[in-house]
């Protein structure tokens, strides 16, 4: 006795992407010479998946551990558990380098392009279902989810949408005193500034400069020197000693301004993640809605 039209579609979906087309025909042979005509010709017809649907479909299957972590993630998302954001990019993460493995395997370039699409499948699969495709029957790229009431979104996650990654920050050193008007004097043995600033962008207006005192010993001695009233210059000891504080006192402003920077950017990174968390929430309340609403209308 031949194989069923299940058995010979699981068959199909389970094995390789390239020959696919190959097997189907073969597969679709074999129900014909068993006596269902039927099955066969709706078997040939069986779409073929794209090379990032086939990877979800062989996910299914090679990968359960992957798969269920991510579900359950998805799960405690769906019930408000912000929490769960680590486990759900952990098991995404996994599932993800895993199916990029496949399709290299599979002779696939495997581009940014096609991950972009493995995880949009994921994160639909697992918050809408397989649909009428059928588990691990996947056969086109499911599109991405719409972000049109993102700041409803928000509001039920319990949190505020994360703001835009802001660009890099430059030291920018102030123009020598002869060409610009003079700041107000600063006090001896205050070191000149140098402004923190965004680079500059064309069609926004400029964030307000935060300053940091940075040491230019040459500036400050040429305006020692250009007035009338200033103390004799140290000896040549003194003045290397004075130089060498400077400049520990600018690598300090420089270190400590890095650091805020890189602390800005993890607080940016979190803020993104939970960003996600809430649009994964999202997607799962538009479903349930959506279900909700076949539910009434079979009902009426």
């Amino acid at each position: 006795m031949g194989m069923s039209f299940d058995e010979a579609a699981e068959a199909l979906y389970a094995g390789p992407w390239a020959s696919f087309t190959a097997e189907r025909k073969r597969l679709a042979s074999e129900l014909r010479a068993s006596g269902d005509k039927p099955g066969a010709a709706t078997f040939g017809k069986l779409g073929r998946p794209s090379s990032s649907a086939w990877a979800v479909n062989q996910l299914w299957r090679r990968a359960r551990s992957d798969w269920d972590a991510l579900v359950a993630a998805s799960v405690r998302l769906g019930r408000g558990d912000l929490s769960a954001v680590s486990d759900e990019r952990s098991a995404l993460g996994a599932l993800l380098e895993k199916g990029l493995e496949l399709l290299r395997a599979e002779g696939n370039a495997a581009s940014e392009q096609t991950r972009s699409r493995l995880e949009t499948n994921l994160r639909s699969i697992v918050t809408t279902g397989w649909g009428a495709d059928g588990p691990g029957r996947l056969v086109e790229d499911r599109p991405p989810p719409g972000f049109d009431a993102l700041a409803g979104m928000a509001a039920l996650a319990g949190m505020e949408a994360a703001p835009a990654r802001p660009a890099g920050l430059q030291l920018v050193p102030q123009p020598p005193p002869s060409s610009h008007p003079q700041p107000a004097p600063q006090s001896p043995g205050q070191p000149p500034k140098l402004s923190i600033a965004p680079p500059p962008a064309p069609s926004s207006p400029q964030p307000a400069a935060v300053e940091v005192p940075v040491a230019n010993p040459e500036a400050e001695l040429s305006e020692q020197g250009s007035s009338t009233d200033a103390p004799p210059a140290p000896p040549p000891a003194e003045d290397a000693e004075q130089r060498a504080r400077e400049l520990a006192a600018a690598r300090a402003a420089a270190t400590e301004a890095q650091a805020q920077l890189d602390r800005s950017s993890a607080r940016i990174k979190d803020l993104e993640d939970t960003l996600a968390a809430a649009r994964s929430l999202h997607t799962q309340l538009e479903a349930r809605a959506a279900r909700a609403d076949l539910a009434l209308a079979d009902l009426g």
